[in-house]
């Protein structure tokens, strides 16, 4: 006969042995720069101040976006990278231009400063057959790390600069038709129990997807290699 106990007991065995997974990250920003706006996209008409809100997962690479009127739900990977690490990045004096006018008055930047780089992103395709790429890029001292830079996340926030969402989307025949990001405030830090090793191996995996279809990417990693 089973006992009340017994189920409490069996009840705890499976409650302790489910695996731990953390809070997608939370974020919110306003538009800062719209690259390209073609029309016809998700968000065109969208410009400079819009509000967003959205969550993503640094995991799966999933999660949702929302101007308050639209909202998108996303997953990974068609062609988004789902997370990439840029290693001593060099800037150009646009690129140093946007991160100035981010970190305010006497910005740190300037042409030829190295950066390190975290992009994570997801995508779906949209009702016109296109694609919509969403994700988070967080700017980070060129000392972060070195290499692949899987030891460094979750990142310390000490070597932050500036945390940044981003839009991009392509319409069925891959051409770029809106591109847009903007800064975080206040500036999301991944969850500290982040499963770092599982979010690893799938942007391997995610990786290797990319490299065999070519990846058309929009994160300030890609954007700086433009």
């Amino acid at each position: 006969m089973v006992t009340r106990q017994a189920l409490l007991i069996g009840g705890l065995v499976l409650l302790l042995g489910a695996p731990v997974r953390p809070a997608p990250i939370e974020y919110a920003g306003l538009l800062d720069f719209v690259d390209v706006d073609l029309g016809g996209a998700v968000y065109s008409g969208r410009g400079i101040g819009t509000a967003f809100t959205g969550t993503i997962d640094d995991v799966t690479f999933s999660g949702s976006l929302s101007d308050g009127v639209i909202p998108t739900a996303f997953t990974c990977c068609i062609d988004a990278d789902g997370m990439e690490f840029s290693d001593n990045v060099m800037v150009d004096a646009a690129i140093a231009a946007r991160l100035n006018s981010w970190v305010g008055s006497g910005g740190a930047f300037a042409p030829g400063h190295l950066l390190d780089l975290i992009d994570i992103e997801g995508d779906a395709l949209t009702a016109s057959g296109g694609r919509i790429e969403i994700g988070l890029s967080y700017v980070l001292d060129p000392t972060a790390f070195s290499g692949s830079g899987a030891a460094a996340y979750p990142f310390d926030p000490a070597d932050l600069y500036v945390a940044v969402f981003f839009i991009f989307e392509e319409n069925a025949l891959g051409e770029e038709i809106y591109s847009a990001m903007g800064n975080l405030e206040p500036v999301p830090l991944p969850p500290t129990l982040g499963l770092l090793v599982t979010g690893f191996l799938a942007s391997l995996a995610a990786a290797r997807r990319r490299g065999q279809r070519g990846c058309r990417c929009y994160g300030f990693g890609n954007l700086l290699s433009r």
